[in-house]
């Protein structure tokens, strides 16, 4: 097993800083989701993790699961409550 890391930042059209944001993996072109791993020793992969206060968010793909070749889609949101 072998396991490649991802980290990214997520910030808003005005460059602020997101916290508390959901970050779903895709296969690209479909809407068949991923297999992510939020840590590196985990076994179980999830589909989605959530931004931290800083905006920052990391996970892992295993080689196991996709060829090289293969390319992902992210969606990233967040619920905000309007008063």
């Amino acid at each position: 097993m072998s396991r490649y890391a991802f980290y990214e930042c997520v910030r808003d059209g005005n460059g602020v800083i997101v916290s508390g944001a959901t970050v779903s993996v895709y296969l690209a072109g479909t809407t068949t989701p991923a297999n992510i791993y939020a840590n590196l020793p985990d076994v179980t992969p999830v589909n989605s993790v959530i931004t931290a206060d800083d905006g920052t968010y990391s996970f892992f793909f295993d080689t196991n699961d996709y060829p090289s070749t293969q390319t992902f889609k992210f969606i990233i949101s967040k619920e905000v409550s309007i008063s």
